[in-house]
């Protein structure tokens, strides 16, 4: 045995209730974690694999791996299609179709700086797992991803603003 990936050490799956995404209580979360400590204790990798679309909670999760030197993988589908963005989690999507189209509607204008910049502003309505029908996809987010590869910042929206204004020949600027 080299690692070992766990399941829910912070999310729940009720299942008994459409399957809704929820949160373990502190002593299953307890539960786990010591879990998650020993195997690490033991020199083998640990992995997570959380089940939420609560932005919170995956930051939480987030911290969590960072303090212990695990990695983590966070889906809001129990498909694993789309897993989160934040730093230490492995994106799916992460090629750029056309740079700097946030809305994915096959062009690049204003709306795209907006629409990142809602999403980092309000990312429970408008982030990659957002409740608005007009959040950033994770398509969209690597899309948008124009100025760097540090994820999703304001300098993308100013980059995407500065291509508009012909103060940028191309995107992305790298």
């Amino acid at each position: 045995m080299d690692a070992v990936n766990q399941e829910s050490v912070f999310s729940a799956i009720d299942w008994n209730n459409g399957k809704k995404f929820t949160e373990n209580d502190a002593e299953e979360r307890d539960y786990f974690q010591k879990y998650c400590k020993l195997v690490s204790d033991h020199g083998k990798d640990v992995y997570l694999l959380e089940y939420t679309k609560n932005s919170k909670l995956i930051e939480s999760v987030k911290e969590y791996c960072a303090e212990n030197g695990y990695t983590y993988y966070a889906s809001d589908s129990l498909g694993l299609e789309a897993p989160g963005q934040e730093a230490g989690s492995q994106l799916l999507v992460k090629k750029q179709t056309i740079p700097g189209d946030a809305n994915l509607d096959k062009k690049v204008d204003m709306s795209d700086a907006v629409l990142i910049m809602q999403a980092l502003a309000n990312p429970n309505k408008y982030g990659t797992s957002g409740t608005d029908s007009m959040h950033i996809t994770y398509e969209g987010a690597a899309n948008a991803d124009v100025e760097g590869d540090n994820g999703l910042t304001t300098n993308d929206a100013l980059t995407i603003q500065k291509y508009l204004l012909k103060l940028i020949e191309t995107l992305p600027v790298k």
